[in-house]
């Protein structure tokens, strides 16, 4: 059974993206996962339709710098889907560094199979104490 359709029409409904945008986002999607890589050279060489390569990254390039998702409606979606009436959830607050700047981020996810999938996330002020309390 292919869900790229049934995709495709669940982030239409639940964001209210247009046709193409969900489109977009469901190959990006797809080509995540067969490409086991964040980078766009390589993600746009797993993308489907006949366009060249270079097409497909520059439409990667686009979408990637023109669009936000709210994350509040991507938590209720992600929600929405799962088939369980409990959840077991997960906080984690994570602090990495990226060059010489703090990333710190606090995340909740969802817990199945005993790993946890981020499903919200916050990155925390670096200028305020975040410890471990």
């Amino acid at each position: 059974m292919d869900i790229i359709p049934t995709l495709v029409s669940l982030f239409q409904i639940h964001f209210n993206w247009n046709l193409a945008r969900a489109k977009c986002i469901t190959a990006l999607i797809r080509a995540l996962f067969k490409a086991k890589t964040v980078n766009l050279a390589e993600l746009a060489t797993k993308m489907p339709g006949p366009a060249d390569t270079s097409s497909k990254y520059r439409r990667l390039q686009r979408l990637l710098s023109e669009f936000t998702l709210d994350i509040s409606l991507f938590a209720l979606f992600i929600a929405s889907q799962l088939p369980y009436e409990k959840y077991t959830i997960s906080i984690d607050r994570t602090n990495w560094m990226y060059g010489k700047s703090h990333l710190n981020i606090l995340f909740l996810g969802i817990v199945h199979d005993g790993i946890a999938y981020p499903i919200l996330w916050i990155v925390l002020d670096e200028d305020k104490k975040n410890g471990n309390t």
